[in-house]
């Protein structure tokens, strides 16, 4: 999640019963391992230093690196175009997906809040707002034939209140994290109540605070996942391997029971968002008072 290591897979099928590991410092020296299926625990570790037995070992490494495939794509924020092209591309099919934020997606944020948050962070909103129009209108389009669900903890009301409620991967846009201001917030909430009342295919499932909760994971049934560490600095996962994709598919469907996932009620998250945006009111009057 650093961003420093960049993995790759072989992609055919393997047998499992010969293993090999090298560690390799060019030029300087080399690590080298061999098994048998699960015993590892008896193998040799060989420390060749002998520089031609190092330049051997290099070029075996590069020679299986030329048969593999890379496990993902990283990036950071001076990736930040390549990683909205990559995002723009994994969102152009259609497919069922689930996601969870620190907050509240961004694909469901209406433009014209988009627009206030964009002008707090200094940066140019003109760019953000093309990229975000063409996004939710592929989110749009993707509800009229897949379901969306979005898995969200409501966070503590003086939290809200307080402006402590981080925009998801506002880090990415440049300038820095963007927080929600309270009214803000509320738009948002408002406008996701609007979207489980108009969209069948929208569904929200509410959930208790997770332990560590600075990170997204986004996945695309099928297609791939989006992992993104929100902490700084923000580090962007992009991943299309098929075991990968099915392992945070399920790690995200886990999150609420079986019968909630294949069972969604929309009217009864609309009626614990409307209490929670009540509650969040009658506590800014309080407070006025």
């Amino acid at each position: 999640m650093s961003g420093n290591i960049e993995p790759y897979f072989y992609p055919k099928k393997r047998d499992g019963v010969f293993k090999r590991t090298l560690f390799i410092a060019p030029e300087t020296a080399a690590v080298v391992s061999n098994s048998i299926g699960d015993q590892i625990s008896v193998a040799a570790n060989v420390l060749y230093r002998d520089h031609e037995a190092v330049m051997s070992f290099a070029e075996e490494f590069r020679q299986y690196l030329r048969l593999c495939r890379p496990l993902m794509r990283i990036f950071t924020v001076r990736d930040r175009d390549v990683c909205y092209n990559t995002l723009a591309e994994f969102e152009r099919e259609r497919a069922d997906t689930l996601i969870k934020t620190e907050s509240l997606s961004v694909l469901t944020m209406p433009e014209t809040l988009l627009t206030s948050i964009a002008g707090r962070s200094g940066n140019s909103a003109s760019n953000h707002l093309s990229l975000h129009a063409a996004r939710r209108g592929r989110f749009l389009e993707n509800l009229r034939s897949n379901h969306f669900t979005e898995f969200i903890h409501l966070p503590d009301i003086n939290m809200v209140k307080n402006g402590g409620v981080k925009v998801s991967m506002s880090d990415m846009l440049g300038g820095g994290a963007m927080h929600y201001e309270p009214k803000e917030f509320v738009a948002h909430l408002e406008h996701i109540v609007d979207l489980l009342g108009s969209c069948e295919n929208y569904h929200v499932h509410l959930i208790d605070k997770l332990g560590e909760d600075r990170y997204m994971v986004y996945a695309r049934e099928e297609l791939g996942v989006i992992v993104a560490k929100t902490s700084q600095p923000p580090v962007v996962l992009a991943i299309n391997e098929g075991n990968m994709t099915a392992a945070f598919w399920d790690f995200l469907k886990s999150i609420v029971s079986e019968k909630a996932y294949e069972n969604p009620d929309n009217k009864a998250a609309i009626t614990s968002l409307r209490i929670y945006l009540k509650n969040l009111a009658l506590k800014a009057e309080l407070v006025e008072a």
